[in-house]
């Protein structure tokens, strides 16, 4: 067992002997052939402690070194892995994992002995057998039974015992948390809770009527809120905005008369109270949560028609029948035949009852708590009850007694040096598959506005903003649009003013030609040239004119066709 390895083999069970420095002083054994029904079928591997008690009387030994250089031999079962895990058939020690393999580890090089560690699957005794049944047959045929064992008055009286109690298996009961349910528009108006819907229509009412008055009082004042050539219509709609802003504060009446200033002077005051009101109550109705009533103990809930999950042959299964029997005669206790977490999230039951440490785990488990609701019921455990390992109390026979109070001196020396607590921890964080948040979390979140509760007022400026955005985008693109049309419609008439100035230029050289050639052969021949000698001088300006226009034109595209007419026939 010193050093190398050795492989032994029997009848279906296999175990080896690793050098490993961690697992140095273990051998492990996978046997699924242990038939618990039949217990003559399984050998007594107990190890005979007498001899040590007798050097333990003489005082050649201390306790802390009665079973030092001993071979004991542990047996446990295989139902949940942060506890125990091996691969079926495993002979590897290395391969074994969990909370008691470590702990053993720890307390064999503590205490200096040696052990084979066999496991075994629960359907060999299940469901025929009750945990305690189990227990009893596993220590009458290992030295030490190795699980969260709970400490009961039932399994004391067999002559079972705990080295020393080093797990809390206080008994809780527990649920799911039940999530609020409620329509889309019990949500939407949550953020008018602070103020009764009698109280809102009053508002309402009061500051239509107000706002009505008002604009009589006012419609005709100098410098009032209204323009005195806008129409009535919008005059009414604007004196009505002005009396709902004033409950926001974006804006308010601006009264010139002394009717309209008595008038507004009563209505702050009503728009004040109103506003103080909404404000007081507002945190206690947006962090208030409308949820079901949770009953806050266990007799209460059960009381109430509650069915409550156990699971089936276990010490908290013998509890709550003893404690809760008239419940078991309703068909309240559901008895479940694996973890009780299980039946609940089938809907089996509204509660589960099991030990303070199981249900630690199972919180951590995104398996039984997805979604993180899982909570405790009320403050106090149900009953404190300690746990540990399991050993035979015996003084004659075996002397596993001298064994039970060895190991005791080591566990409780773990648990007062903390080596407990942190293996404790790593149970903890083995079994964790998701992160809840923990209570400090939660009481910061139940201290803030949820944004659910203000759902209605995100949805309606929501609405609004997005209105105002389509419509700034929307007059965007219609400037946009009538730019190109405006372009298009100017390209088009500047191409036809073009051409209807190269008509009217041929058009007047032609006649220019004509009185010309009548004048030079024809009687007034003078008084022809003097006239067109002056129209030549009246033109000369006019066409320079008329090139300072065309320059216009074209430094101005938009130039009405109209005057470019004017401008040809002038010149013509």
């Amino acid at each position: 067992l010193a050093g190398g390895s050795m492989l032994v083999c029997g009848p279906s069970v296999a175990f080896l002997v690793l050098s490993f420095p961690f697992f140095r002083h273990a051998l492990a054994i996978y046997d699924g052939t242990m038939d618990f029904r039949n217990p003559s079928s399984i050998p007594d591997r107990r190890n005979d402690f007498c001899g040590r008690v007798d050097e333990l009387h003489k005082g050649t030994i201390g306790i802390e070194d009665a079973v030092r250089g001993l071979h004991v031999n542990f047996l446990t079962s295989l139902h949940s892995p942060p506890w125990f895990d091996e691969p079926v058939n495993n002979t590897d020690p290395s391969r074994m994992t969990g909370f008691h393999v470590e702990l053993l580890a720890t307390l064999a090089a503590r205490a200096g002995f040696t052990y084979t560690l066999y496991s075994h699957p629960v359907s060999d005794f299940e469901p025929e057998l009750s945990w305690t049944e189990y227990l009893n047959l596993a220590v009458q045929k290992y030295d030490v039974s190795v699980d969260w064992w709970m400490v009961t008055n039932q399994r004391s009286r067999m002559g079972i015992q705990t080295p020393h109690d080093f797990l809390d298996l206080s008994l809780l009961s527990a649920r799911f948390e039940d999530e609020e349910k409620t329509d889309f528009w019990a949500t939407f108006w949550k953020f008018s809770d602070p103020l009764t819907p009698e109280l809102w229509f009053t508002f309402l009412g009061i500051s239509i009527a107000t706002s009505l008055l008002y604009l009589v009082a006012e419609a005709n004042a100098e410098d009032s809120d209204f323009d005195p050539d806008s129409p009535w219509l919008f005059k009414i709609l604007r004196s009505i905005w002005i009396g709902f802003v004033q409950f926001t504060g974006a804006g308010g009446f601006s009264p010139r008369t002394c009717s309209g200033k008595l008038l507004v002077l009563t209505y702050s005051a009503f728009i004040l109270l109103l506003v103080s009101a909404y404000t007081a109550n507002l945190a206690a109705f947006l962090t208030a949560q409308r949820s079901m009533e949770v009953c806050q103990s266990l007799e209460q809930c059960m009381s109430s028609g509650d069915r409550a999950c156990v699971w089936e042959g276990t010490a908290s299964d013998a509890w709550i029948t003893q404690e809760y029997h008239k419940f078991e005669t309703s068909g309240q206790i559901v008895r479940c035949p694996g973890p009780p977490w299980t039946c609940a999230t089938r809907g089996e039951c509204a509660l589960v009852v099991q030990p303070l440490t199981v249900y630690e785990l199972a919180a951590r488990s995104i398996e039984y708590n997805k979604g993180c609701t899982m909570s405790r019921v009320g403050v106090d455990s149900l009953k404190y009850i300690g746990g540990g390992w399991m050993t035979k109390v015996d003084y004659t026979d075996k002397c596993t007694s001298l064994l039970n109070d060895a190991l005791g001196s080591h566990l409780l020396a773990l648990q007062i040096g903390g080596e407990m607590a942190g293996l404790v921890d790593r149970l903890y964080s083995r079994g964790m598959t998701q992160i809840c948040s923990d209570d400090e979390d939660g009481s910061e979140d139940e201290d803030s506005f949820p944004v659910s509760a203000m759902t209605g007022a995100l949805c309606l400026h929501g609405t609004v903003f997005a209105l105002v955005l389509f419509s700034f985008c929307g007059r965007l693109i219609w400037e946009r649009v009538r730019r190109c049309l405006r372009g298009e419609e100017e390209e088009e008439k500047h191409e036809g003013a073009s051409d209807l100035e190269g008509t009217a230029s041929e058009g007047s050289g032609a006649s220019s030609m004509g009185p010309r050639r009548s004048a030079a052969h024809g009687p007034g021949g003078r008084l022809g040239r003097g006239r067109r000698a002056s129209m030549g001088r009246e033109a000369s300006p006019r066409s320079k004119g008329k090139e300072e226009e065309k320059g216009e034109e074209k430094a101005d595209p938009q130039k009405s066709l109209a005057e470019g007419l004017r401008n040809e026939a002038t010149l013509q």
